[in-house]
């Protein structure tokens, strides 16, 4: 954490307060100038004191610090990145994480679900399978999952039977209530339900996915998620087609409307692949 020195510096001396005043109480002036000389780390917990002299989170700190721009990290980096239906960037991804000389555990099980990727692209479910195996192993024998481990399980729920993915996603969405105070875990959410809907599909659980469906079209709503609502109201329309429903044309409509606002062409010819897949159209 000396690189944080710098950027405190930075900060204090923008507010123009003393060295004096920000160490008041968490540490002594002459050791706060060496950490903002880089001289000496900081501990974490003295860290949040300081910024909380200065009236600053430790995200927005972190942005500061970033020269004002949103660093995920690696591993979610590459989590964000994941595009199954193309090999070239998923070998990229592979060779990436087999380069690396001391991978973390995060490093394997990231390089875990890009070779199960690769492995389905080439329709080898069995491999796949065999590939994330570990992971769930290890995520069955924790009561607690971070975000970081609800991604992953959100990049592996189609491999999942899907009376055992239905209920992982139940958990996963009762796990999230206690992070719901913090920023963009309603997007998270919605990932989960909304890939957790298409794995309904696939295996024809119409009447289960259009319920689930309807949920998530509120939860968009409330939580103004309008490329997920844009989404599920063009599932909504594959189900309503599927169960003979009358109507589906109104949430096609609606779902493509929103997705030309947004001027979100890929998603617009991605659902419109779907439409012709789940309805024989």
């Amino acid at each position: 954490m000396k690189d944080y020195g710098l950027t405190l510096k930075k900060i204090r001396e923008s507010l123009n307060i003393s060295q004096n005043k920000i160490s008041s109480g968490i540490m002594s002036q002459s050791n706060y100038s060496k950490v903002e000389n880089r001289e000496i780390d900081i501990p974490f917990v003295k860290m949040v004191d300081l910024l909380d002299q200065l009236g600053m989170t430790i995200d927005e700190f972190l942005y500061i610090h970033r020269d004002y721009k949103q660093n995920p990290g690696k591993q979610l980096s590459r989590l964000n990145r994941l595009e199954p239906g193309n090999k070239t960037k998923m070998m990229k991804t592979i060779d990436e994480l087999k380069a690396i000389t001391k991978p973390t555990q995060r490093d394997d099980e990231l390089l875990a679900i890009f070779e199960a990727l690769y492995s389905i692209s080439n329709n080898d479910y069995e491999t796949a399978n065999k590939q994330v195996a570990l992971i769930w192993k290890r995520l069955k024998e924790h009561d607690t999952w971070y975000l970081y481990d609800i991604r992953l399980i959100n990049s592996i729920l189609y491999l999942f039977p899907i009376e055992t993915a239905g209920s992982i996603v139940n958990l996963v969405l009762k796990r999230l209530e206690k992070y719901k105070k913090l920023g963009k875990v309603s997007k998270l959410s919605a990932n989960l339900q909304i890939n957790y809907v298409l794995l309904l599909i696939e295996n024809r659980k119409h009447s289960t996915a259009l319920s689930t469906t309807e949920n998530l079209i509120n939860f968009c709503i409330d939580h103004h998620l309008y490329i997920h609502l844009a989404a599920s109201y063009v599932r909504k329309g594959i189900l309503l087609d599927n169960l003979d429903f009358a109507n589906s044309s109104v949430y096609y409509e609606k779902g493509f409307e929103l997705l030309e606002v947004t001027n979100n062409q890929k998603l617009i010819q991605e659902l419109k692949k779907e439409i012709k897949i789940y309805t024989n159209q």
